[in-house]
């Protein structure tokens, strides 16, 4: 990143260069930690396993 923070999709904190990431049809959602993305997920009932890249829900860079 160019030194722009991005806020958390769900808590609105500022997330970390390497933060946790999940591709979504409406885009890629940023998160601050595991806590928030796992609410995200349950909230919005997508399964990480049914998706096609497990790159994608690493901890670091969006893919």
């Amino acid at each position: 990143m160019s030194g722009e923070t991005l806020p958390c999709d769900l808590c609105m904190l500022p997330v970390a260069d390497k933060g946790y990431s999940v591709r979504t049809p409406e885009g890629d959602k940023h998160f601050c930690c595991e806590g928030c993305k796992g609410i995200y997920l349950l909230l919005h009932q997508i399964d990480e396993t049914t998706q096609t890249d497990p790159m994608q829900f690493q901890k670091g860079e969006p893919t």
